[in-house]
């Protein structure tokens, strides 16, 4: 079972200052889930092959910090589902992503 996340910024949906939403893609059994991130960044300032919101951005220390807590979040939720050895579906990844607690 392949389970894997990335950071991406959605290109397809430009908002009127011209920044993009960034989006944590989950895949498990070639099923996709995209979450939004709440963090707008400009294509200029974002670096897609470090996964990191450039310097040229103003605010870049703090969603880098951002994004870095949800990388982390993502992959402890599929480590404890990995060593429990439950399958762990979309949905159910979601759920656990999405809780606060």
């Amino acid at each position: 079972m392949e389970t894997t996340i990335k950071i991406f910024l959605r290109t397809d949906n430009t908002n009127i200052d011209g920044s993009n939403m960034l989006y944590l893609l989950f895949t498990s059994k070639r099923k996709l889930k995209k979450i939004s991130l709440g963090i707008n960044v400009k294509a200029k300032d974002w670096d897609a092959n470090k996964t990191k919101v450039k310097k040229s951005d103003i605010g870049y220390l703090r969603k880098n910090k951002y994004l870095r807590a949800y990388h982390e979040k993502a992959q402890k939720i599929i480590d404890k589902y990995f060593f429990e050895d439950i399958p762990l579906s979309v949905n159910e990844f979601e759920r656990n992503f999405k809780n606060n607690s």
